[in-house]
């Protein structure tokens, strides 16, 4: 048996004047996600204000999905802000970073 680790992108979704947190932001983003086979993760994050994190499996198109984000949250920005990592937590960002 075959156990290939998942490699993910992190995006960072954030926005100075929309609310993300609390208004189903993650939910939209999944069952759009879900209905257009797109593999992602929504988080919110605890260590910023208003952001919410998007694991994507690495090198996946995601062009149908930022449209998307666009056209629903008009005012929030899209940001890559780690590539290729294995089993990301999205929650806090400095997990997925080993202590030298």
């Amino acid at each position: 048996m075959v156990n290939d680790l998942l490699f993910f992108d992190i995006y960072e979704l954030h926005s100075e004047t929309t609310k993300l947190h609390g208004v189903c932001c993650r939910r939209k983003i999944r069952k759009f996600a879900e209905e257009n086979n797109i593999t992602v993760i929504p988080e919110n994050a605890i260590d910023k204000e208003n952001v919410v994190r998007l694991a994507v499996l690495h090198k996946q198109e995601i062009f149908q999905l930022v449209n998307f984000i666009k056209e629903e949250f008009p005012k929030s920005n899209l940001t890559l802000v780690v590539k290729n990592i294995p089993n990301p937590v999205l929650s806090k960002i400095t997990v997925n970073f080993p202590l030298k």
